[in-house]
């Protein structure tokens, strides 16, 4: 005789809230709680009559009826108690190869979709694995406590953080965007993260500026995660002009390093009153001249009344409040 399924064992650990269905009755029910240790409580969807069934979900006695039909199962289609999983469970492959985090399930409990995973060949690990709600929950089985607490623990040295129990998901310090500067020898270096290995202390960077000012682009390397920092105002600004006099940008909604934008440029006529300024000798703040005239070398360069050069010229009406500030139009 087959085993018979503790199902109150199994929605022990589920919150309050969740649908399943009661065959007696045809009709969906939600899930309370466990009460006096083993007894499932639910109440019929829309309504406040609780229905009370033994942790088997039987109405008769397994003890004298053996073969008493299971009453509760978790959807219509799906009479699987077994492969059963609901967010936050961490799950293993058949084949034992890999470790899951589940995040979202489908409406009858037969895919999942997975937030974290770990290989268990070569204990890589991953992040927004798999979105899209169609993993096969057949494949899969639930992990003992001790397999998922040693599953929590090595999310938490990857990623820096401490795992938080009410979104299922690591509370990380930095994150993909982020500013953040680095020390090396001494000097600062400022560059937006693209993600961070906290274990092996490898970064990787969308953007990063050294000390000479250089831009470099889709960068990584070593360093001690203790040095990292957040990026102050100004070293924000600074990289922003650098990637911008390179006819880069950096576009937070995409998470990406793109083409800065063409805009259509303002017609300059001598003695016009304007803003400029000079990135290129670290001079980032808008001062107030009139335009001169425009060169064209291996870039362009604006000249002010007086001979100076300048990286960046905008006009002054429209833009008063930038005067004296390094912000961007």
């Amino acid at each position: 005789m087959k085993k018979r399924c503790d199902i109150a064992k199994i929605l022990n650990h589920c919150g309050g809230g969740i649908k399943l269905y009661d065959v007696q009755r045809g009709m969906p029910v939600i899930f309370n709680g466990i009460i006096n240790d083993d007894e499932i409580l639910l109440h019929e969807e829309g309504s406040c009559e609780e229905i009370i069934y033994n942790k088997y979900a039987t109405l008769l006695n397994v003890s004298v009826y053996p073969n008493a039909a299971t009453m509760l199962i978790p959807s219509p289609n799906n009479p699987d108690w077994e492969h059963f999983f609901t967010p936050g469970d961490v799950v293993i492959q058949e084949d034992d190869n890999m470790m899951l985090l589940v995040d979202k399930v489908s409406s009858d409990y037969r895919h999942f979709s997975a937030l974290y995973a770990i290989n268990l060949l070569n204990d890589e690990i991953s992040k927004d694995f798999n979105s899209e709600c169609n993993m096969d929950a057949s494949m899969f089985n639930i992990v003992s406590d001790e397999s998922a607490n040693d599953f929590v623990d090595k999310l938490e040295e990857h990623f820096g953080g401490k795992f938080n129990v009410e979104t299922w998901r690591i509370d990380e310090k930095y994150h993909e965007g982020d500013y953040l500067t680095v020390h090396f020898s001494g000097v600062r270096s400022t560059f937006i993260l693209k993600s961070i290995d906290y274990k092996t202390g490898m970064v990787k960077r969308h953007a990063s500026i050294s000390c000479d000012k250089k831009l470099y682009l889709d960068t990584g390397g070593h360093v001690h995660i203790f040095e990292l920092e957040f990026a102050t105002e100004d070293e924000i600004s600074e990289l922003t002009n650098i990637l911008r006099a390179n006819n880069k940008r950096w576009n937070p909604e995409t998470l990406k390093v793109e083409n800065a934008v063409d805009i259509k440029e303002h017609v300059f006529k001598p003695k016009d009153w304007c803003l400029m300024r000079d990135t290129d000798e670290g001079y980032d703040k808008w001062i107030l001249c009139q335009f001169s005239q425009i060169v064209y070398e291996d870039r362009t360069y604006y000249i002010a009344v007086g001979g100076k050069e300048y990286t960046d010229c905008i006009p002054y009406e429209g833009n008063e409040s930038l005067l004296g500030t390094n912000k961007n139009p």
